[in-house]
């Protein structure tokens, strides 16, 4: 278990202040090395011991395999959206703190009230479906706030992108959240959500530090006010990118079931 604690963190970590020390950091590289080495001892590990903490057979799920890659990929949009809009409310549009705040209400509540209802929207369709149409409305959320300008109102552009947000993000999560967990055995069922949980942890840094980078590439060094807007809206755009990444393909045929019935 230390081998993948302290091996995730190291990985977490290398994502996470990557952009800010640089990809390239002696430093920075060592903490990845190491941390991929103590991952792939825990594999190891876990392979030749009579009772492993994470059975590998836990693998063999596609539905688990594929929920883990979506949920990277939502996680790594959904942190990204929420740094760069934060960074728009307050650099472009010139909110206050307060005022930032009081605009992700509308995220925070109906990512609630979305879930309350997807619940009951789940148990007559297929998780499938609701995953391609969260991701649209993720997708659509990226390219509507890539349209934002610096005297933009709140009710044109960022109200409806952060509701088409939450309604994708809350869809994904659902969905995701179910799948994973479908294929598993009683016994195996905490082992499965715990490594879907850290799949969650490692999609957050990704998407943050593939914005930052693409946004830095397209603003100059030293920028204000709606001279920041070309970066921003380059790394709205890559958000769209990820939702497009991370719907599911043809391929994940398991994953059509309705909500099972002991989950509803």
């Amino acid at each position: 278990m230390a081998c993948f604690t302290l091996g995730i963190v190291g990985v977490i970590y290398y994502l996470s202040e990557g952009p800010a020390v640089g990809w390239s950091a002696a430093a920075l590289l060592a903490i990845l090395v190491v941390g991929v080495v103590l991952l792939t001892s825990f594999v190891v590990i876990e392979h030749k011991i009579a009772y492993p903490i994470m059975p590998l057979h836990i693998w063999h799920s596609r539905r688990l395999i594929a929920s883990c890659v979506t949920t990277i990929c939502m996680m790594a949009g959904l942190n990204a959206h929420l740094f760069f809009s934060s960074l728009t409310f307050q650099n472009v549009l010139m909110y206050s703190p307060l005022k930032t705040s009081f605009a992700y209400i509308t995220h925070g509540v109906g990512s609630i009230l979305a879930v309350v209802v997807l619940g009951f929207v789940m148990k007559a369709v297929r998780t499938k479906v609701v995953l391609v149409v969260g991701w649209v409305f993720f997708l659509g959320s990226g390219m509507v706030w890539a349209q934002i300008q610096a005297d933009s109102s709140h009710w044109s552009i960022s109200f409806p992108a952060l509701i088409l947000n939450f309604v994708g993000m809350a869809s994904i999560w659902l969905c995701c959240q179910l799948n994973s967990v479908a294929d598993a055995a009683d016994e195996d069922q905490g082992v499965v959500g715990a490594v879907y949980n850290v799949c969650m942890q490692i999609g957050a840094p990704i998407g943050i530090a593939i914005t930052n980078i693409i946004a830095n590439s397209r603003n100059p060094e030293i920028a204000v006010e709606a001279e920041l807007l070309s970066g921003y809206r380059a790394a709205f755009y890559a958000i769209a990118v990820m939702a497009g990444v991370g719907m599911p393909d043809e391929a994940d045929k398991e994953s059509e079931g309705k909500i099972p019935e002991t989950l509803a």
